[in-house]
């Protein structure tokens, strides 16, 4: 039996188009990602969503999705599924072997970019136990 954690969150956009929300903390591999425009107050078009974990640029810094074109042509859930490479046994790169991001005990964060002013989506990270 699978236990979701599920973090979720809105995030409304400044003047500058940029909003930043966290998530909070969670342990467990990020399943899936929901984004949801706002019917009213829809983001502009390729705005840009980033979810990570520790401070921007510095030694804890973790991303764990990110994507530059959300369309905002759709209010219904664009749902994602972010997966990383692994390495194999002998530590190259796997080029065919991805599996979920983990995160351990470590706050989830959202970046949205490009929003556009006062512009608002709803996120969700669904994290497995």
């Amino acid at each position: 039996m699978m236990y979701f954690d599920v973090k979720n969150g809105t995030l409304t956009s400044d003047s500058s188009g940029d909003a930043t929300k966290n998530l909070g903390s969670s342990i467990g591999k990020i399943y899936k990602i929901e984004v949801e425009n706002d019917a009213t107050s829809t983001p502009t078009a390729d705005w840009d969503l980033t979810i990570y974990s520790g401070t921007l640029s510095g030694p804890d810094y973790e991303e764990f999705f990110k994507d530059i074109t959300i369309s905002n042509g759709k209010t219904a859930k664009i749902v994602y599924y972010p997966r990383k490479k692994v390495d194999l046994q002998d530590g190259t790169a796997s080029t065919l072997t991805e599996e979920p991001c983990a995160i351990f005990n470590r706050d989830l964060k959202a970046i949205g970019a490009n929003m556009g002013s006062v512009k608002s989506a709803k996120i969700k990270v669904f994290v497995v136990r």
